[in-house]
């Protein structure tokens, strides 16, 4: 059955998979941006968005959140990076999440920020511990099964860019699936089906972030779309890069 996925061939071997990441994007210390009038400016935008749109407590009282955060909606690409830097979550008082491959810490500090109770896993030593310097809750480990956590442990499951990384994706699914509670929220994020591409001298993935990808998931789960739902999975796919590609030049250090 053809599914367009995209795989590397021959697979790395997995005993050896740690060493493409011995100088990984990850090991980055980062560093605050200036704070300029126009970045202040535009933090306000972003929390007051979130305020209005998801309920987090960053920005005025309604209805000023409201018409201070509807600017976003002029910068389309600006609001895609600002919902995915909050998962698509909307706050919840006392909420834990679980950031699967969370690196150096970047999206795990910004869910942080907004208050939940946030820990992050990584097979990665050297970002565990720049993770771990910002005083963030960090377990190194391969896949979330080591650390035996009882089921129902997490209100929410964050995999930002970590699929595609690893050998058997749908046993992290299964185990994402258990550990969260009655009600919890998955929330993954893939590059479009453009960056297939990317695979051609890329170490890290094992298959392509693409259309493929989904529609092998869906196959193996048991559902199969038809033809007029295949086409309006590829055109989301589609869509989804322009909206990245405008988003290019903006900031994503943190969401609040």
């Amino acid at each position: 059955m053809e599914c367009g996925l995209v795989w590397l061939d021959p697979m790395p071997v997995e005993e050896d998979i740690g060493k493409a990441y011995l100088n990984y994007h990850t090991h980055g210390q980062g560093s605050e941006p200036v704070r300029t009038q126009i970045r202040r400016v535009g933090r306000a935008v972003k929390s007051n968005y979130l305020s209005f749109k998801y309920g987090y407590s960053c920005g005025l009282r309604r209805p000023f959140n409201f018409v201070i955060g509807l600017m976003m909606y002029l910068l389309p690409g600006v609001r895609a990076n600002v919902n995915h830097g909050a998962c698509h979550l909307s706050a919840r008082r006392g909420g834990r999440l679980l950031d699967i491959g969370c690196g150096s810490g970047e999206l795990l500090n910004g869910m942080r920020r907004l208050g939940w109770e946030a820990e992050g896993t990584d097979s990665d030593p050297k970002a565990v511990e720049i993770a771990r310097g910002k005083s963030l809750k960090v377990h190194l480990c391969g896949t979330p099964a080591e650390l035996q956590l009882a089921s129902g442990t997490f209100d929410a499951v964050v995999m930002s860019h970590v699929i595609e990384h690893l050998s058997d994706p749908l046993a992290l699914l299964r185990e994402s699936h258990r550990l969260l509670n009655p009600g919890g929220s998955l929330w993954l994020r893939l590059l479009p089906w453009i960056f297939t591409i990317y695979l051609t001298w890329s170490p890290w993935h094992y298959s392509g972030q693409n259309y493929g990808l989904f529609m092998m998931f869906a196959r193996r789960a048991g559902a199969d779309p038809d033809k007029a739902g295949r086409r309006a999975l590829y055109g989301a796919f589609v869509v989804s890069y322009l909206i990245l590609f405008l988003g290019f030049h903006t900031d994503r250090k943190s969401v609040v």
